[in-house]
C-alpha cells in the first residue's frame, strides 16, 4: 500500500515514516481486513488529492471501495476491471475526468452499487451497467452526452426472441426483464435524443432521474408499465406535448416534469393517486384542475398531489394558485352555447307551428269558399244574373282572395 499515490490525505492514521506504516496497514481508519486481506478500503472525506493508482488493481479481495468526497483527480484506473470481488464502487464527489469505455464494468460482475455522479466524466452510458447485476446506478452530474442506450431483450426458452422497438405499443406482452436496476440516475448530463421506451424493460426500476438533459420528443406512455417505479423525474428537459395519466404507473409517488415544453391540463386520473409530489412549474402552458390543487406546509407532505406552476424564490415557498382554470372557462362557454342553441331552437319550432296552423286555417277557408261559390252561383243563374254580377257578391262576402279556377260549375 505504500505505493499508493494519494498525495495528501487529511485523516490520522496514514501517516508514514520512511515509506513503512506506523502500524499493521489492517488497523489503519478506514481499512477492514479478513485473513489479513484487505476486504474494504473506506477514505470518504478525507480531503485526499492526487490520483488513483494503477496498483489498486492489485487489491483483488476488495468488495468495497469508497473514495468518494474528495479532491481527486486522473481518470479511473483500466486496473479496477481486475477487482472481481467488489459490490460497491463509490467514486462520486471528485474530480475525475476521462471517458468510461463501452466495456466499463463489463467484469465487475458482482458490482450492485456504482456511484460515479458528481465528477467530469465524458463518452457514453456503457450499455452493460443497464443490463448487469447492478441494483444502483448513479451517473449524474456529469459530462456524458449520446443517446440513452438501445435496450435489447432476449427472450427466455418460453418466449421467441424479440427485438424491443422506440415505438412500442400498450399491447405489447411477454415483457421480459433487463437488468436488475432499482436505481438510476443519469440527471445533469447532456444526453440528447427521445426517452427510450426500452426503458421498460428495466422492470425493477423504482426511482428514475432523467432531469437536466436534452431530450426531446413526448413523455413515452410506457413508462406508466413500470409498476415499482416510485419516483420519477424528467424536469429540465426539451420534452413537449400533452402529460397524460398513464405515465404513472401503480406505485408511483413523486413525478416531476417541470422545466419542459409541455401543454394541457394535468389529467384527473394523476390527481386521484396518492402522489406526494406532482410539479409541472415552468412548461409552455399547464394548468390543472382546481380540486387538483392543496396547500401544504412541506413539498414533499400530503397525499393529495401538489400542482405547482408558480415558484416563490424569495420566500422558497410554492404557490397554489386556486383562480378559474381554462378548463372551467371552457366549460362555461360551451354549457353558454348549447343554451343559445337551444333558445333558437325552440324560436324555430315555434315558428314553424304557427306557419302550419296559418296553413291550415288558409286550406279549411279554401274549402268553405268552394261550398259558398256552388251555393250561390246556381240560385243567380236560375234568376238570370250574370256571372261577373254572382262572383263580384260573392267577394264581397268571402272578404277574401280565391282564384277563379278554383270555381266548380
Amino acid at each position: 500500500m505504500h505505493s499508493f499515490s494519494i498525495t495528501s490525505v487529511g485523516r490520522s492514521g496514514w501517516n508514514c515514516s520512511n515509506d513503512s506504516p506506523l502500524l499493521d496497514i489492517c488497523q489503519w481508519t478506514g481499512v477492514k481486513c479478513a485473513s489479513d486481506k484487505i476486504i474494504q478500503l473506506s477514505m470518504r472525506a478525507f480531503s485526499a488529492t492526487g490520483t488513483i493508482p494503477l496498483s489498486i488493481g492489485d487489491l483483488q479481495t476488495l468488495t468495497a471501495l469508497d473514495v468518494s468526497s474528495n479532491s481527486l483527480t486522473g481518470s479511473i484506473p483500466s486496473t479496477i476491471s481486475y477487482l472481481t470481488k467488489l459490490s460497491s464502487l463509490l467514486l462520486h464527489d471528485n474530480k475525475l475526468t476521462g471517458s468510461l469505455s463501452t466495456s466499463f464494468g463489463s467484469s465487475l460482475t458482482s458490482l450492485t452499487v456504482l456511484h460515479l455522479q458528481d465528477n467530469q466524466l465524458a463518452g457514453t452510458i456503457p450499455l452493460n451497467l443497464l443490463t448487469g447485476n447492478i441494483l444502483d446506478l448513479s451517473l449524474g452530474g456529469n459530462s456524458l452526452s449520446g443517446t440513452f442506450p438501445f435496450l435489447e431483450a432476449t427472450a427466455t426458452a418460453k418466449h421467441h426472441r424479440r427485438f424491443l422497438k422506440q415505438s412500442i405499443t400498450r399491447k405489447s406482452t411477454n415483457i421480459v426483464s433487463v437488468g436488475n436496476l432499482n436505481f438510476l440516475d443519469v440527471s445533469g448530463n447532456s444526453l440528447t435524443g427521445t426517452i427510450p421506451s426500452s426503458i421498460l424493460y428495466i422492470t425493477g426500476l423504482k426511482e428514475l432521474y432523467l432531469g437536466d438533459n436534452q431530450f426531446t420528443g413526448t413523455l413515452s406512455l410506457e413508462l406508466g408499465d413500470l409498476s415499482k417505479l416510485q419516483v420519477l423525474d424528467v424536469s429540465d428537459n426539451k420534452l413537449d406535448g400533452k402529460l397524460y395519466g398513464s405515465v404513472a404507473g401503480a406505485s408511483l409517488l413523486s413525478l416531476d416534469v417541470s422545466v419542459n415544453r409541455l401543454t394541457g391540463i394535468v389529467p384527473l386520473s394523476l390527481c386521484g393517486k396518492n402522489l406526494t409530489l406532482l410539479d409541472f412549474r415552468n412548461n409552455t402552458n399547464m394548468s390543472c384542475y382546481s380540486n387538483c390543487l392543496t396547500s401544504v406546509g412541506k413539498i414533499y407532505s400530503g397525499v393529495v398531489p401538489q400542482c405547482y406552476n408558480d415558484f416563490n424564490t424569495s420566500s422558497g415557498s410554492r404557490s397554489t394558485n386556486k383562480g378559474v382554470t381554462p378548463m372551467t372557462i371552457g366549460l362555461v362557454v360551451m354549457g353558454a352555447v348549447l343554451v343559445c342553441f337551444a333558445v333558437v331552437g325552440l324560436l324555430y319550432y315555434e315558428k314553424y307551428i304557427r306557419r302550419k296552423l296559418v296553413y291550415a286555417y288558409h286550406m279549411e277557408s279554401r274549402k268553405i269558399a268552394k261550398v259558398e261559390l256552388g251555393d250561390m252561383i246556381r240560385p243567380m243563374a236560375v234568376e238570370g244574373h250574370s256571372l261577373f254580377q254572382g262572383l263580384l257578391k260573392l267577394k264581397v262576402v268571402l272578404a277574401t282572395d280565391f282564384n277563379i279556377n278554383d270555381i266548380i260549375y
